[in-house]
């Protein structure tokens, strides 16, 4: 299935507690959220446009660009785009799950960091944080995030990086595979971020033969291993 990129759910971060600034184990920050669904469709509503947005996370890096979008209706896209291709994964959010994020990513906090080194340093790293006020009005930070953080804002950065981490790696409450049939040069990407690419499906045994040609290693699995060894799938960024 070329093009599409099947959804998976997710445990969302309720994060009031981060604006506390109190030191948690991921199990404590991270609650799950119950009421979280995966988005099958396009993100546009009836009418052909966007929701209001919220937020935006972005990471770039020689690997490629992570971007994390959050609209104030509760729905959150989080894609990875490397060379022509990207991989893409949508969740709605309960509508409240919107306002416990921003009693710690909010428009006026954001205001409150410092300018912060992103352009001239050696590193080849960057990442923005862009939050829209519910007129929407954009506050934008970027940076290196190899530099020294200020503490309040590397709470806000972590607590992005956590829930990007759980939407990749998460394949308990739905699975990007349910309705997958494999076919030979469709991409899959695995939790580590690695490209695999499926040489042939054997549907007299249902071993699926797959290739991480950059790592020069294959691999033979299942339909139902698919779950454990992967996050997704992959489709062209023209698709």
């Amino acid at each position: 299935m070329k093009g599409g990129f099947a959804v998976i759910g997710l445990i969302a971060a309720v994060a009031a507690s981060v604006a506390h600034g109190q030191s948690q184990t991921e199990e404590e920050m991270l609650p799950e959220l119950v009421g979280a669904e995966r988005v099958r469709s396009s993100p546009a509503t009836e009418s052909g446009s966007l929701p209001s947005p919220y937020l935006d996370y972005i990471s770039r890096s020689p690997g490629g660009v992570q971007h994390l979008a959050m609209f104030r209706n509760g729905l959150v896209v989080l894609s990875l785009t490397r060379g022509n291709l990207q991989s893409r994964k949508m969740v709605m959010f309960p509508a409240e799950a919107i306002t416990e994020y921003e009693t710690v990513l909010s428009t006026s906090r954001l205001k409150e960091a410092p300018r912060i080194p992103g352009r001239g340093t050696a590193s080849n790293l960057r990442e923005t944080i862009r939050i829209y006020d519910a007129e929407g009005t954009a506050v934008e930070r970027t940076y290196d995030p190899s530099v020294m953080l200020p503490a309040d804002f590397e709470r806000q950065r972590d607590l992005l990086r956590e829930l990007v981490q759980i939407i990749w790696q998460d394949r308990d409450l739905s699975s990007p595979f349910a309705e997958y049939a494999p076919a030979a040069g469709d991409l899959l990407l695995d939790h580590d971020l690695n490209v695999w690419t499926v040489l042939r499906y054997h549907q007299d045994s249902g071993m699926i033969e797959l290739e991480d040609e950059r790592r020069l290693t294959r691999a033979f699995l299942t339909l139902d291993q698919l779950d454990e060894a992967f996050a997704g799938r992959y489709s062209t960024v023209a698709e």
